[in-house]
């Protein structure tokens, strides 16, 4: 099952695929959605699963939904690519939210910043677990900052 964040997050990549503003997408638009961003990506297998979920040749936001959930590779593409998916509104509220916690405005969250911010939460913690943190959501090799792409998958997620 999706949270809330998930959903919303769904919703607003449909309506940015919906150009017409209808509330359906075509089978190729969501194929497209998914394969221009990860070229391994199991085409009949998706194929099958947009076919079983599309109605009059269209695929509503509910149908996207349970084709997203039969496969967790689909969640992990949105999320991976969630910068490139959200309307310009959303990337510029997330800038300003990361730019409050990126305290010496550096471009990445780093281990002190994360710190401060737990601390402002009212909340205890070790160097081990902001650490462990910062190693479980950094994806750019260096484990122990957060950049922007980061927290934008991390916040869409």
């Amino acid at each position: 099952m999706f949270s809330v964040q998930e959903i919303e997050f769904y919703r607003e990549v449909f309506d940015e695929c919906d150009k017409e503003g209808i509330g359906e997408l075509l089978p190729e638009s969501v194929e497209t959605l998914f394969q221009d961003r990860d070229t391994d990506l199991q085409i009949q297998k998706l194929r099958k699963s947009i076919k079983k979920e599309q109605r009059d040749g269209k695929i509503s936001f509910n149908a996207f939904l349970t084709i997203i959930q039969m496969d967790p590779r689909l969640r992990r593409i949105l999320a991976q690519h969630a910068i490139h998916l959200l309307p310009k509104v959303k990337i510029n509220q997330l800038h300003k939210m990361f730019d409050v916690l990126d305290e010496d405005g550096n471009g990445t969250i780093d281990m002190s910043e994360l710190s401060h911010v737990i601390e402002s939460l009212g909340r205890k913690h070790s160097v081990e677990e902001i650490r462990a943190l910062l190693k479980e959501i950094g994806k750019q090799g260096d484990d122990m900052v957060v950049t922007f792409e980061e927290f934008v998958s991390i916040m869409s997620s």
